[in-house]
């Protein structure tokens, strides 16, 4: 009778401490939420699909990974994840490649860093989470970060991430860091091995016919494009000279580019790296 009581008293404990979060989540009692999910864990109970749902439609979630990536603090991202911690891992894995995700777009390296050390971000193919921003359907998380520092041009993520993850393929993402502008990563990139191919000068050779119709560096209403085109240029030059001959697009901004007092010193200044 004790033990058909006791039994009672735990579920029925439980299940106010569940319609308490989810009230808590519904007004957004952020310290509230706090203390009912860690005496939630202290019992070892794991929040029902409906409250997670209910934190989802709230974007409760999504302002506390917002916060943490933007912050760049590991603590207070593991403050977060703690808090979410009871959920169950289907539930988790998904937050994780978000938050790493949020930290890559707002360059946050060190966060990006500690959560590669800590193995928390999974190197298998995952599809891409609703709203998390980016330009493929489905990627390998590190990969996919990778893509992300690119084009919001976060040379530190993407150093952290190629340190920590050596296996993951940069050759990819050359391409895109011409096209951004993104000087440091497209220089980056080059410095450490990475060629410009047959292919690849076709594309930049179209890229300044079609897209840009190339009159010189004037032509280019992102400045950074001249730099990052340069370098690509000079790189096919050494990777691939037969691909780009005299008459070409990609010569006539080399010669442009070193015949500018301006656009010949910073191109100097990179290539002296």
């Amino acid at each position: 009778m004790n033990s058909s009581m006791d039994s009672l008293v735990r579920r029925y404990i439980k299940d106010r401490t569940y319609s308490a979060i989810s009230a808590a989540i519904k007004a957004k009692h952020i310290s509230t939420i706090r203390l009912l999910t860690n005496f939630a864990k202290t019992n070892q109970w794991t929040l029902t699909t409906q409250v997670y749902e209910i934190m989802s439609a709230s974007r409760i979630i999504d302002a506390w990974l917002e916060n943490a990536a933007a912050s760049g603090c590991y603590n207070t991202a593991r403050t977060v994840l703690v808090t979410l911690s009871i959920l169950s891992k289907e539930h988790r894995q998904p937050l994780l490649k978000k938050l790493f995700a949020l930290a890559c777009k707002d360059g946050s390296a060190d966060l990006v860093r500690a959560m590669l050390c800590r193995k928390l971000i999974p190197t298998e193919t995952m599809q891409l989470i609703k709203d998390t921003p980016g330009f493929y359907n489905s990627v390998l998380v590190p990969a996919h970060g990778l893509r992300l520092a690119t084009q919001y041009g976060h040379l530190g993520v993407f150093v952290a991430i190629m340190n920590g993850c050596p296996d993951t393929n940069a050759d990819e993402v050359i391409i895109p860091a011409i096209q951004y502008g993104r000087i440091a990563i497209t220089n980056h990139l080059l410095q450490h091995g990475v060629k410009i191919t047959v292919k690849q000068v076709g594309k930049l050779q179209d890229d300044l016919k079609k897209l840009y119709n190339y009159r010189g560096p004037r032509s280019f209403e992102n400045k950074h494009l001249v730099l990052t085109y340069y370098l690509a240029a000079k790189a096919g030059m050494v990777n691939c000279p037969a691909a780009i001959p005299e008459s070409n697009y990609l010569v006539w901004l080399i010669e442009d580019v070193e015949d500018s007092a301006y656009w010949g010193g910073r191109a100097r200044e990179l290539l002296e790296i």
